[in-house]
């Protein structure tokens, strides 16, 4: 657990070659996409919120489900719920 929430942690840095995926998250931010990190899974990480972009919310489980549940695009990694602009 906690590992897909780091896609949300700032400040990443990566070697020469590899992909950013916090350049990935910021970019879907900017484009209206939503983006959730379980809050277990940050804990499990040592991720707090305030390690966290501007724009990724930390939530539970339940309320993840909901908004799965409700949404039409979905994305999933791991523990990370992103959720395209329609």
């Amino acid at each position: 657990m906690g590992g897909a929430a780091a896609c949300g942690k700032a400040g990443q840095t990566t070697p020469k070659g590899y992909c950013n995926l916090g350049r990935m998250v910021q970019s879907l931010l900017k484009r209206g996409g939503k983006i959730y990190a379980c809050c277990t899974c940050c804990e499990a990480g040592g991720i707090t919120k305030e390690e966290l972009f501007g724009g990724v919310v930390r939530s539970d489980l339940e309320t993840i489900s909901n908004w799965v549940a409700g949404s039409d695009k979905d994305l999933y990694f791991n523990l990370i719920n992103i959720v395209e602009p329609s």
